[in-house]
């Protein structure tokens, strides 16, 4: 069931996102032919050579976490340690949703056992009706505290396919960040989630 889940995860990630990102084009004030790159308020990334998550609002209301872990240990993910601030809310996640592949066959969640060189895409429910921008993520797992970093769309699909690519087996994962050209993103600390 773990093999199954870290595959149909990824895959959501893929399938969904792609789709819906290619669909929106570029976000608000974005890029544009000749103009300058900027962070949207649709997409978050936090990466480093233990952890990689990413939070994409596909459309309004409708926030999917997407979490590899290409390093060792073990973690468990908790919906009450996602926090969303969209505005001057903030929003915590009641439960998460797996998509198990077969269909109206999903698995509601309060949190998962995360375990070395997995992945998975879960989509987070709670009260988000009318979110259609988001100003920060934060993610506590363990004794750390994950500030993902607000990137543009395209910068997110660039990440998408860098991370598709990733050998979560690799035994050298920093050599493979560096043929990938993956980039450190976003901002780690040990402590409480505020």
């Amino acid at each position: 069931m773990k093999i199954r889940l870290t595959l149909l995860g990824w895959m959501a990630w893929i399938l969904l996102a792609a789709p819906l990102a290619a669909q929106t084009g570029p976000a608000p004030g974005g890029s544009g032919a000749g103009g300058e790159t900027k962070a949207s308020k649709r997409h978050f990334a936090f990466v480093d050579f233990d952890f990689i998550f990413t939070l994409e609002l596909v459309r309004p209301g409708v926030p999917i976490l997407n979490f590899v872990l290409p390093g060792k240990g073990n973690y468990f993910l908790k919906a009450d340690d996602i926090r969303i601030l969209a505005g001057i809310k903030l929003y915590r996640p009641r439960l998460m949703e797996v998509d198990t592949g077969q269909a109206r066959d999903s698995m509601r969640i309060s949190g998962i056992q995360v375990h070395p060189h997995s992945s998975f895409g879960l989509t987070l429910l709670g009260d988000f009706a009318g979110v259609d921008a988001i100003d920060r993520v934060s993610i506590r797992m363990g004794s750390n505290q994950f500030q993902l970093e607000a990137i543009d769309g395209e910068s997110f699909e660039v990440l998408a396919r860098q991370v598709n690519r990733l050998n979560l087996l690799s035994p050298d994962i920093r050599e493979d960040y560096r043929v990938l050209k993956i980039l450190p993103r976003g901002r780690r600390t040990a402590g409480e989630l505020r």
